[in-house]
Protein backbone atom coordinates (compact mmCIF):
# COMPACT_ATOMS: atom_id res chain seq x y z
CA UNK A 1 0.00 0.00 0.00
CA UNK A 2 1.47 3.83 -1.08
CA UNK A 3 1.87 5.57 2.19
CA UNK A 4 0.21 9.15 2.42
CA UNK A 5 3.35 10.87 4.58
CA UNK A 6 6.23 8.57 3.01
CA UNK A 7 9.75 10.36 2.84
CA UNK A 8 9.12 11.14 -0.82
CA UNK A 9 6.17 13.30 0.07
CA UNK A 10 8.73 15.75 2.12
CA UNK A 11 10.78 16.48 -0.82
CA UNK A 12 7.82 16.83 -3.19
CA UNK A 13 4.79 18.42 -1.55
CA UNK A 14 6.02 19.80 2.04
CA UNK A 15 8.16 22.24 0.05
CA UNK A 16 5.03 23.42 -1.61
CA UNK A 17 3.37 23.98 1.22
CA UNK A 18 5.78 25.59 2.60
CA UNK A 19 5.63 28.04 0.37
CA UNK A 20 1.82 28.36 -0.30
CA UNK A 21 1.87 28.81 3.85
CA UNK A 22 4.47 31.74 3.40
CA UNK A 23 2.85 33.53 0.33
CA UNK A 24 -0.39 34.05 2.60
CA UNK A 25 1.77 36.06 4.61
CA UNK A 26 1.82 38.61 2.09
CA UNK A 27 -1.22 38.06 -0.50
CA UNK A 28 -4.21 39.28 1.41
CA UNK A 29 -3.07 43.05 1.94
CA UNK A 30 -0.65 43.61 -0.86
CA UNK A 31 -3.42 44.48 -3.22
CA UNK A 32 -5.44 46.84 -0.04
CA UNK A 33 -1.61 48.23 0.55
CA UNK A 34 -1.20 48.95 -3.23
CA UNK A 35 -4.67 50.64 -3.54
CA UNK A 36 -3.89 53.01 -0.77
CA UNK A 37 -0.59 53.89 -2.02
CA UNK A 38 -2.73 54.51 -5.25
CA UNK A 39 -5.08 56.70 -3.65
CA UNK A 40 -2.76 58.78 -1.82
CA UNK A 41 -0.84 59.11 -4.66
CA UNK A 42 -4.31 60.41 -7.18
CA UNK A 43 -6.43 61.96 -4.08
CA UNK A 44 -5.33 65.70 -5.07
CA UNK A 45 -5.85 65.37 -8.78
CA UNK A 46 -9.07 63.96 -7.40
CA UNK A 47 -9.90 66.47 -5.59
CA UNK A 48 -9.15 69.35 -8.10
CA UNK A 49 -11.60 67.71 -10.97
CA UNK A 50 -14.79 66.85 -8.38
CA UNK A 51 -17.23 69.26 -9.07
CA UNK A 52 -19.93 67.94 -6.90
CA UNK A 53 -19.88 67.55 -3.05
CA UNK A 54 -20.74 63.49 -3.61
CA UNK A 55 -17.48 63.79 -5.52
CA UNK A 56 -15.42 65.25 -2.77
CA UNK A 57 -16.54 63.11 -0.39
CA UNK A 58 -15.98 60.15 -2.44
CA UNK A 59 -12.28 61.15 -2.45
CA UNK A 60 -12.04 60.88 1.46
CA UNK A 61 -13.49 57.79 2.21
CA UNK A 62 -10.82 55.52 1.13
CA UNK A 63 -11.27 51.37 0.61
CA UNK A 64 -13.83 49.16 1.53
CA UNK A 65 -12.97 46.39 3.67
CA UNK A 66 -14.49 43.15 3.00
CA UNK A 67 -14.71 40.79 5.60
CA UNK A 68 -16.30 37.98 3.48
CA UNK A 69 -12.36 37.61 1.68
CA UNK A 70 -10.36 38.18 4.78
CA UNK A 71 -12.80 35.40 6.63
CA UNK A 72 -12.06 33.00 3.98
CA UNK A 73 -8.48 33.61 3.19
CA UNK A 74 -8.04 32.99 7.17
CA UNK A 75 -9.78 29.93 7.39
CA UNK A 76 -8.02 28.59 4.14
CA UNK A 77 -4.73 29.25 5.93
CA UNK A 78 -5.90 27.49 9.07
CA UNK A 79 -7.76 24.49 7.62
CA UNK A 80 -3.67 24.29 5.30
CA UNK A 81 -1.87 25.13 8.91
CA UNK A 82 -3.87 22.20 11.16
CA UNK A 83 -3.60 19.97 8.56
CA UNK A 84 -0.35 19.42 7.28
CA UNK A 85 1.34 20.70 11.04
CA UNK A 86 1.81 17.53 12.46
CA UNK A 87 3.55 16.98 9.28
CA UNK A 88 5.58 19.94 8.93
CA UNK A 89 5.86 21.65 12.18
CA UNK A 90 7.42 24.60 10.08
CA UNK A 91 3.93 25.38 8.94
CA UNK A 92 2.42 26.74 12.41
CA UNK A 93 5.74 29.07 12.61
CA UNK A 94 4.50 30.43 8.97
CA UNK A 95 0.72 30.23 10.02
CA UNK A 96 1.46 32.09 13.05
CA UNK A 97 3.56 34.85 11.29
CA UNK A 98 0.86 35.48 8.85
CA UNK A 99 -1.72 35.75 11.36
CA UNK A 100 0.48 38.48 13.13
CA UNK A 101 1.12 40.24 10.30
CA UNK A 102 -2.16 40.39 8.85
CA UNK A 103 -3.52 41.86 12.30
CA UNK A 104 -1.34 44.65 12.64
CA UNK A 105 -1.54 45.50 8.63
CA UNK A 106 -5.46 45.07 9.01
CA UNK A 107 -4.85 47.35 12.04
CA UNK A 108 -3.00 49.88 10.17
CA UNK A 109 -5.15 49.82 6.78
CA UNK A 110 -8.46 49.86 9.16
CA UNK A 111 -7.07 53.43 11.02
CA UNK A 112 -5.40 54.59 8.08
CA UNK A 113 -7.37 53.72 5.09
CA UNK A 114 -10.52 51.75 5.13
CA UNK A 115 -13.80 53.01 5.06
CA UNK A 116 -15.93 52.45 8.73
CA UNK A 117 -16.92 48.97 7.62
CA UNK A 118 -21.46 48.02 8.19
CA UNK A 119 -22.59 46.09 11.30
CA UNK A 120 -22.22 42.37 10.52
CA UNK A 121 -24.50 39.38 13.11
CA UNK A 122 -23.27 37.18 14.87
CA UNK A 123 -23.50 34.78 11.97
CA UNK A 124 -19.78 34.79 11.02
CA UNK A 125 -17.50 34.52 14.48
CA UNK A 126 -20.26 31.51 14.69
CA UNK A 127 -19.68 29.74 11.16
CA UNK A 128 -15.65 30.51 12.05
CA UNK A 129 -15.83 28.29 15.50
CA UNK A 130 -17.66 25.47 13.57
CA UNK A 131 -15.09 25.55 11.14
CA UNK A 132 -12.02 25.72 13.55
CA UNK A 133 -13.61 22.78 15.33
CA UNK A 134 -13.37 20.89 12.10
CA UNK A 135 -9.98 21.87 11.22
CA UNK A 136 -8.46 20.49 14.33
CA UNK A 137 -10.66 16.96 13.82
CA UNK A 138 -8.81 17.60 10.49
CA UNK A 139 -5.57 18.28 12.65
CA UNK A 140 -5.68 14.51 14.85
CA UNK A 141 -6.52 12.96 11.20
CA UNK A 142 -3.57 14.41 10.03
CA UNK A 143 -1.36 13.42 13.21
CA UNK A 144 -2.76 10.24 13.51
CA UNK A 145 -1.59 9.45 9.97
CA UNK A 146 1.77 11.11 10.18
CA UNK A 147 2.91 9.39 13.27
CA UNK A 148 1.76 6.38 12.43
CA UNK A 149 3.75 5.59 9.17
CA UNK A 150 6.63 3.32 9.90
CA UNK A 151 8.81 4.82 7.33
CA UNK A 152 8.93 8.24 9.01
CA UNK A 153 8.94 7.27 12.62
CA UNK A 154 10.05 3.36 12.38
CA UNK A 155 8.67 1.19 15.38
CA UNK A 156 12.70 -1.06 15.96
CA UNK A 157 14.30 -0.33 18.89
CA UNK A 158 16.93 1.98 19.34
CA UNK A 159 19.69 0.86 21.61
CA UNK A 160 23.29 2.78 22.12
CA UNK A 161 26.01 0.66 22.32
CA UNK A 162 29.15 1.16 24.64
CA UNK A 163 31.34 3.38 22.38
CA UNK A 164 28.09 5.54 21.60
CA UNK A 165 27.61 3.80 18.77
CA UNK A 166 23.72 3.38 17.70
CA UNK A 167 22.20 0.09 17.15
CA UNK A 168 19.38 -1.06 15.66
Amino acid sequence: SRRVFSPAWYLDVSASILLYVLLFVMSPWVFDLGLMILDRCTRSGRLRKAVTQNELNETGLGGVFYVEYRTSMLMCLLFITLLFAPAEPLVFLLGSLACFVWYWVDKYLFVSYFRIPPRYSEEIPKVFGHAFRDAIVLCLIGAILVFSDESIFPIHSITVGLGGMVQY
